[in-house]
């Protein structure tokens, strides 16, 4: 029978390890953002990434109003001394404007808001569609659609200040 060889006895503390070095680039930058998201939209909510916003469709066609009817008040922008013949492209190019920003107008009509945000582009959209004077004030008649306006800015302003907009 051979002797027993005691094995060696591992130190009461082992000191810190050091880990390998890493190449500089282990994975490429891309890749690694890459994977990152690819990471963080596995763990994300199904609903929080395939429901649509509620408003999308009304917000757009209030958005595509206001862009319109900008449109359609840069085309009045002419030089006056300009004959009505000369004058006829600026005012059919307004004109096309002022029709598609009340097409969509009409449309957002046709769709309710859902949500406080499609609230507020419809109230956005309805000022910007207002008559105004030169100076951006409303033109007021005495008539009951002006306290809409009016309600329609303070829907706004309660808005920007609830949004911390002061």
């Amino acid at each position: 029978m051979k002797p027993f060889r005691m094995l060696p006895q591992a130190p009461a503390s082992l000191p810190p390890r050091k880990p390998a070095p890493l190449p500089k680039e282990a994975i490429p930058p891309r890749r690694r953002d890459l994977l990152g998201a690819l990471s963080a939209a596995a763990v994300a909510p199904a609903v929080a990434v395939a429901a649509p916003a509620p408003d999308v469709v009304l917000i757009t066609e209030c958005a595509r109003a206001m862009e319109a009817q900008r449109e359609c008040e840069a085309s009045y922008c002419y030089p006056l001394h300009l004959t009505a013949e000369e004058a006829k492209p600026y005012e059919d190019r307004a004109d096309h404007f002022a029709d598609l920003a009340f097409t969509h107008a009409e449309n957002a009509l046709d769709l309710p808001a859902n949500t406080l945000a499609g609230a507020a582009a419809k109230a956005r959209a309805a000022l910007a569609l207002a008559a105004k004077r030169s100076d951006g004030s409303l033109i007021t008649n005495g008539t009951p659609d002006d306290l809409a306006w009016s309600a329609l800015g303070d829907l706004l302003r309660l808005l920007k200040m609830a949004e911390g907009g002061g």
